[in-house]
């Protein structure tokens, strides 16, 4: 392999590993949109419920609806 294939090669190479590179930080970029969103949402759920996990909702729902068919 002559000196001019490896520099073409190592050209290729480099070029590629850039267009990963490029490709990996935009869908790092979408994963901090998605976990920005999420972070978000759960804020505002937790402001709705007043810090009231789901859990704890769904178990009050359930006890004043089973108070309210006695």
């Amino acid at each position: 392999m002559s000196h001019q294939n490896r520099r073409q090669d190592a050209d290729t190479i480099a070029s590629a590993d850039l267009e990963v590179q490029k490709m990996l930080q935009q869908e790092r970029n979408k994963v901090l949109q998605i976990t920005n969103y999420l972070e978000a949402l759960h804020a505002r759920l937790l402001a709705e419920t007043k810090g009231s996990t789901a859990l704890a909702m769904i178990a009050d729902a359930t006890r004043h609806n089973s108070t309210q068919t006695v």
